[in-house]
């Protein structure tokens, strides 16, 4: 069987040949009479129908699975490994061929221009693509993992603020200050009020971070944004209740006045902390490895 079917190139078999191949093969190797030749001709059959199937990408399709596929092995998928590396090879089979359409590169001579089979293109270095000549070019950003990748290092521990730390720090402050301030409820009225929406405010956005700390730490395809919306809201959330709620709660000009002195101080810590990850989410390189350049 094996023999008979090697004397065609699987390349050449049509999509129906190719499908009724798949199906014989796959039957003998089921029911225990392929040989261990008729399983590699399996195996070969189901590589030219996954590479035809990639073929059919168009470029948007295809960098779009190349990212999905980084982001799977980044996250510890061994299988997604060698769909990625397919990916990455009809890629560059693609890059070639456009920079042949455009003179910019060159065929050995004698060698037909036709484009260069999946299977022709073998696997190089890190940060390599296999020319038609042999040698060795620079490929494309991701036409390999990225060494900082997934989610790590000041990545996780941003996550483990937003979904653990920052829930249990907001509740701990809340109870310790309502406990400080019930006793002057009764002098007070405002400063119930002032207690109450400050900690709704509180819990508004700790909920927000906990939702933007599961989308990176789940690798959302829009995490980033949603992190970065996340801080806009903090950034408010601060503001209302370090300075406009103090205001609002209708205490004597002095409490007012001490309450506004630590207001102040306080924006200054939420405007570092602002800035501070902001500027790591749009420059950190494992950011842009794992999310991509959003």
């Amino acid at each position: 069987m094996a023999q008979a079917i090697n004397m065609l190139r699987v390349s050449e078999l049509t999509t129906q040949q190719l499908e009724a191949q798949i199906q014989r093969f796959a039957k003998a190797v089921k029911i225990g009479k392929g040989s261990a030749q008729a399983r590699k001709t399996l195996m070969a059959f189901l590589l030219e129908k996954e590479r035809r199937h990639i073929s059919a990408f168009t470029d948007e399709q295809l960098k779009s699975a190349i990212d999905r596929y980084n982001r799977k092995v980044a996250a510890g998928d061994r299988g997604a490994a060698k769909v990625l590396d397919r990916l990455q090879r009809e890629h560059a089979r693609r890059q070639q061929a456009a920079e042949m359409s455009r003179g910019t590169l060159r065929p050995p001579a004698g060698s037909p221009v036709a484009p260069v089979p999946v299977a022709a293109v073998p696997a190089t270095r890190p940060g390599s693509v296999r020319t038609l000549g042999g040698s060795c070019t620079k490929g494309p950003a991701y036409a390999t993992v990225p060494r900082y990748t997934g989610v790590g290092g000041w990545l996780l521990f941003f996550c483990v603020c937003l979904t653990i730390v920052s829930p249990i720090v907001t509740v701990g402050l809340f109870s310790a200050g309502f406990s400080q301030a019930s006793p002057h409820f009764h002098r007070f009225p405002g400063l119930r009020t002032l207690c109450v929406m400050d900690g709704l405010l509180s819990a508004g956005v700790v909920i927000v971070g906990f939702y933007a700390g599961i989308a990176l730490w789940t690798m959302k395809q829009n995490a980033v944004q949603i992190a970065k919306a996340y801080l806009v809201v903090y950034l408010i959330g601060s503001a209302v209740s370090n300075l406009i709620l103090p205001l609002m709660a209708g205490l004597p000009s002095q409490v007012t006045a001490a309450l506004l002195g630590q207001g102040v101080v306080g924006m200054f810590g939420s405007l570092a902390g602002f800035s501070l990850w902001n500027w790591y989410l749009s420059n950190s390189k494992r950011v842009k490895a794992t999310f991509g350049h959003r």
